[in-house]
């Protein structure tokens, strides 16, 4: 299991705006974080702001260079919330923790580090009774931490990852176009990044 390192906190001024840049794209590029974008957009409000208090503070003065260090805080503050989202996300996996630009303390015991993950049988994929709603269950390793979600329309294969769930055995997705003809597979991941095969295929006609 990892926790989010918080060496950012006491890193130089250029570090921590190049941290903070790093989280903005990481988490404003990547789906699995789309529930925290007005969070995301307040971090970048605060980049923008402070970019620009630090280059009124090198003409001098107290004022401006107050208002400079004001600005990093609040960048610093943001991190902070956004970290906490994530660690709450991650449940301790790395891979997720990775995905949103910050980094990791490992806290993993060797004789809990996972070699090999089964991968998820029993996958069930019903229509929920509202539109465009699904809900997925299986039978899952307990050394999953995570779970990883494909999907593909119709008959193409064309497989589409993105979609993480922190819920053991089951989870429930929204968004699907009624009509459609979805087919879902699942994949367990530990809290070291081990990741298992995708379980069966199923099909689904979306309601």
């Amino acid at each position: 299991m990892s926790k989010i390192s918080s060496a950012y906190r006491s890193c130089s001024e250029p570090k921590k705006l190049a941290f903070a840049n790093t989280v903005y794209y990481s988490m404003s590029a990547d789906p699995m974080f789309v529930a925290y974008k007005p969070e995301i957009d307040e971090l970048k409000r605060f980049i923008d702001a402070y970019t620009v208090a630090s280059a009124e503070a090198t003409n001098g003065g107290k004022d401006r260079t107050r208002e400079k260090n004001l600005r990093l805080d609040a960048v610093v503050m943001e991190l902070n919330v956004l970290a906490n989202y994530v660690t709450i996300l991650s449940r301790g996996a790395e891979l997720i923790i990775w995905a949103s630009g910050f980094q990791t303390v490992s806290t993993v015991r060797v004789s809990h580090i996972v070699t090999s993950l089964a991968a998820p049988v029993g996958l069930k994929v019903v229509n929920m009774e509202a539109s465009g709603v699904i809900k997925m269950s299986w039978t899952d390793d307990k050394d999953a931490a995570i779970y990883g979600i494909r999907r593909s329309v119709g008959d193409e294969n064309v497989w589409k990852n993105g979609d993480y769930s922190s819920t053991p055995g089951e989870t429930i997705l929204s968004g699907f176009t009624p009509g459609a003809k979805m087919k879902f597979a699942v994949q367990g991941i530990s809290e070291n990044g081990v990741t298992s095969d995708f379980s069966s295929t199923v099909e689904l006609w979306i309601s």
